[in-house]
């Protein structure tokens, strides 16, 4: 059988929520890897510390918030614990620790080397904070919508004892990130939806109120799906997602036949992902859909994917 396009996008996003990493993570955004990777998903209790009113010797920046930022290093060692200085505040909406967040920074090496640059690119990123290096998660938590922040992020808190593209191992980084937007995971849109008479794929069973994580099984004995199918559980009141959007989003998505292996986003935070590379092109913001996919190629099974979208916009 020839896996559509649809499946393998199904298949990517349903394994990056079972890793815990946002589908917008890729080579050009801080994601979580190696070490940090698996301790990006601590509880609160066992989050590193976070200098928020640093005192020791800090790299200069010249720039305002979105203007490429220029730096100027210091001859002096390096922070130990993550440093969050606010260089220019904002006025917006504070950053929660598992927000979506929409960016525009500036990354460098302790000496002053630039590595990566969204300011480059022409265009902010969108991820989860769940879905990046541990300096980031902490760090831009607790910032405000217009922040411009000088982040030093020691590499226990980076990329560790690991060469990550241009990145060797074991560097602290300074990042210059400007906070242009940040997403919780408010689900006031899920609850404006319409319930559909659309009838669900046979023997998939679909409970839970809206704006609550769904509660997904499957009638004994049921057929896995051979055709892909896409069904409006509940009809949202918002926009209709285009091209140009990013998505914000939570799913739970599982095998056929079984919920012990379900992951869901509504235990980490919601995601998102840009539109044009989704599944979500067409659907109005607040509906709830239920999509299923048949096995793919070699031993992957059948899937179900139930979507909540929170919103939607153009960056």
């Amino acid at each position: 059988m020839r896996t559509s396009r649809s499946t393998v996008v199904a298949t990517a996003l349903f394994l990056a929520a079972a890793l815990g990493l946002g589908a917008c993570t890729s080579a050009d955004t801080p994601s979580s890897s190696g070490q940090s990777e698996q301790s990006s998903q601590s509880q609160d209790a066992s989050a590193p510390v976070v200098d928020r009113n640093p005192t020791g010797d800090l790299p200069t920046v010249k720039g305002a918030f979105g203007e490429i930022p220029e730096i100027t290093t210091v001859d002096a060692e390096p922070p130990t614990v993550i440093t969050a200085q606010t260089l220019e505040k904002g006025d917006g909406a504070e950053v929660g620790a598992n927000d979506v967040v929409t960016v525009n920074y500036a990354g460098f090496l302790w000496d002053g080397t630039p590595f990566d640059s969204s300011f480059g690119r022409g265009a902010p990123s969108t991820f989860s904070l769940n879905a990046v290096i541990q300096g980031w998660k902490y760090g831009l938590a607790g910032t405000h919508i217009g922040d411009r922040v000088l982040l030093v992020v020691p590499a226990e808190f980076g990329y560790g004892d690991v060469d990550q593209g241009d990145i060797p191992a074991g560097s602290t980084l300074i990042f210059v990130v400007d906070i242009v937007d940040a997403f919780g995971s408010d689900t006031a849109a899920l609850k404006e939806a319409t319930l559909t008479d659309a009838e669900l794929p046979d023997g998939l069973v679909l409970e839970g109120e809206l704006g609550e994580p769904p509660l997904v099984s499957f009638e004994e004995g049921s057929t896995p799906p051979t055709a892909e199918e896409s069904v409006v559980v509940a009809e949202g009141a918002g926009p209709v997602v285009t091209a140009e959007d990013t998505v914000i989003y939570q799913y739970v998505g599982t095998y056929w036949g079984t919920t012990e292996e379900a992951v869901s986003t509504w235990d980490t935070g919601a995601q998102a992902i840009e539109a044009q590379s989704s599944l979500f092109l067409g659907e109005r913001v607040g509906s709830r859909v239920a999509m299923v996919f048949p096995a793919g190629e070699g031993e992957q099974p059948a899937m179900v994917m139930i979507v909540d979208i929170l919103a939607a916009y153009t960056p």
